[in-house]
């Protein structure tokens, strides 16, 4: 979820981006000048704008209708305790007003919460919204998520990965075949400085190129990539970066920020793969791309290690399809060359 803030207070601003960072989301735009959100929302392909009232040219119910007929959400932030609701007169739904939170609520971890979740709803409703237009554009709002995304091309291929994540990973890349070629992102949580030698590890079995992914990095055919430890790896606009932010799910670099930066910018042409390992990274990020109409495997409890990961996809909804380890590489081979045939 990519987020704008257009508020004339700066703590404010301040408010909603640890909120975000707190929850793996970032805001990418943060300002009391509107013309920021216009400049930026395409670039940085906003889906939520959080406004203030008083604002410049445009105030806040121009740019609250700028951002509904782009199907943006806009959360407008007023003064006194109202309960939130929907904005009238604004297409598709995806307007909102809620109280400003008060300085002691921005400490409250129970109002953080609530403040996110708000936010969060709203997204889904967006994804919902463009969903349901670019399905009444094709085939129709019934057909399945799996259906729609038959004939776009799969570009890139994220992964995560924890506990006994190594060797899942050395049996994956073992069983993909040669001229098997699209790019390839990993997480996987490692001590700090032990990455170089598991790209080694991993090449020696491997038909890719495997390495660590550099700041600055365009995807390659044939290469997979490994985040370096202590840092999260991102992808945007179509090259990998490096951010310095706090941990997510107790991890940095978290497979949910690759996740949600890989699902925000190739929606259905990712796939997303989730291994065996502990806690719940990854599972929130799995749902991203489920929701913005991508696919994702996820690996069953029978051969995963520690079915922590795997089992947080499954119950976010963020599962297309579960199987043992040796079969997700076939799978995913399979599952990329039918959508890859007649796309060049």
């Amino acid at each position: 979820m990519n987020i704008a803030v257009i508020h004339n207070s700066a703590l404010l601003r301040q408010f909603i981006i640890d909120v975000m960072e707190e929850h793996g989301h970032s805001v990418q735009v943060a300002s009391s000048n509107p013309q920021m959100l216009i400049q930026n929302a395409e670039k940085n392909k906003i889906d939520i704008a959080v406004l203030g009232d008083n604002l410049s040219t445009p105030d806040e119910k121009e740019l609250s209708l700028w951002c509904s007929g782009r199907r943006i959400g806009s959360v407008l932030l007023t003064n006194g305790r109202t309960s939130p609701g929907i904005l009238p007169d604004m297409p598709h739904n995806l307007s909102i007003s809620l109280p400003k939170p008060d300085p002691g609520e921005m400490n409250d971890s129970k109002s953080r919460n609530n403040f996110f979740s708000v936010l969060n709803s709203l997204y889904e409703k967006c994804v919902n919204s463009e969903l349901q237009s670019k399905s009444s554009d094709n085939a129709g709002p019934a057909e399945h998520n799996s259906r729609r995304i038959e004939n776009i091309k799969v570009e890139l291929i994220v992964i995560a990965s924890s506990t006994g994540g190594p060797n899942a990973l050395k049996a994956f890349f073992g069983n993909l075949p040669a001229g098997f070629n699209i790019p390839i992102a990993v997480v996987q949580h490692l001590e700090a400085g032990h990455e170089d030698n598991l790209a080694k590890w991993l090449s020696q079995s491997a038909s890719y190129a495997v390495r660590i992914a550099k700041d600055g990095d365009v995807p390659e055919k044939n290469t997979a990539v490994i985040a370096t430890q202590g840092l999260h790896l991102i992808i945007r606009e179509g090259r990998y970066y490096y951010e310095d932010s706090a941990k997510v799910n107790f991890q940095k670099p978290a497979a949910d920020k690759l996740f949600f930066s890989a699902a925000g910018e190739y929606k259905a042409a990712v796939i997303g793969i989730v291994l065996t390992g502990m806690g719940a990274d990854g599972g929130a990020g799995a749902a991203e791309i489920v929701r913005r109409g991508g696919y994702t495997i996820v690996q069953d409890e029978s051969t995963s290690t520690v079915f922590g990961m795997p089992k947080a996809a499954i119950e976010r909804n963020g599962a297309s399809v579960i199987l043992p380890l040796d079969k997700i590489a076939p799978h995913l081979v399979s599952e990329t060359e039918r959508r890859n045939s007649g796309n060049g």
